[in-house]
């Protein structure tokens, strides 16, 4: 079982708003693929960042962006014909205006409940956590 954590670090651009508060954040859907690759599991996807914020004017406006990543597991020793069972979430999502037209995410994609099998890959199901 893999229990990792990993902070990834996204600048957002808004280029027709300025930013002045946050008021939510999310994340709707993740997509990725992982193989295991000199025996370390490797993860490669992307993922959406929903904001709900307030602009210069006091008004709300919403702003969506997909985020690509790529994990590689601290973990050594896998088999490279072992396949995986395994869901990824993502537990947070923190930010920092940076300025009017900016802010730093960063979000911690994070393979939870991960099992390695020996059996044929195409026997393996993968579940995606969305």
């Amino acid at each position: 079982v893999l229990k990792d954590n990993y902070i990834s670090k996204e600048k957002i651009e808004f280029e027709r708003e300025e930013i002045t508060k946050v008021l939510d954040i999310w994340n709707e859907m993740i997509n990725y693929n992982n193989i295991i690759e000199e025996g370390k599991l490797k993860i490669k996807g992307k993922f959406n960042v929903c904001i709900l914020a307030l602009n210069s004017e006091n008004e709300p406006f919403y702003f969506e962006k997909m985020i690509e990543f790529e994990y590689t597991s601290s973990n050594n020793g896998l088999d490279d014909e072992m396949s995986t069972d395994m869901t990824l979430v993502i537990p947070t999502i923190s930010y920092q205006i940076l300025n009017p037209k900016s802010c730093l995410l960063y979000t911690s994609p994070s393979p939870r409940d991960s099992c390695a099998s020996r059996m044929p890959s195409s026997a393996c199901k993968k579940k995606k956590k969305i």
